[in-house]
């Protein structure tokens, strides 16, 4: 699997996790959870067919990654990979 990229940004009381390379999303009130979320969304597509079903995220947030300033974060995806993670202000 290729490196992936994360924008999480916080939509009133949760934070969001959206996958540039493919429309992955999830949400939790938890930041280190999205860690774990996107992971298990990764494995299941990865599990059934692939993630090249998955289109990419809309253009929007290809914008906002490039926006958010500050030092982007390296996670693990519990084995299916890495992903560079940049949280939105």
């Amino acid at each position: 699997m290729t490196d992936l990229r994360i924008l999480i940004y916080k939509e009133d009381d949760l934070f969001v996790g959206q996958c540039l390379e493919h429309d992955l999303c999830v949400q939790s009130k938890d930041l280190d959870e999205i860690r774990r979320l996107m992971a298990h969304q990764v494995e299941f597509y990865e599990h059934n067919g692939g993630l090249s079903s998955v289109p990419p995220a809309p253009t929007e947030y290809e914008d906002d990654w490039h926006k958010t300033t500050g030092d982007p974060m390296q996670i693990v995806l519990n084995g299916t990979g890495t992903a560079t993670a940049k949280v939105a202000a």
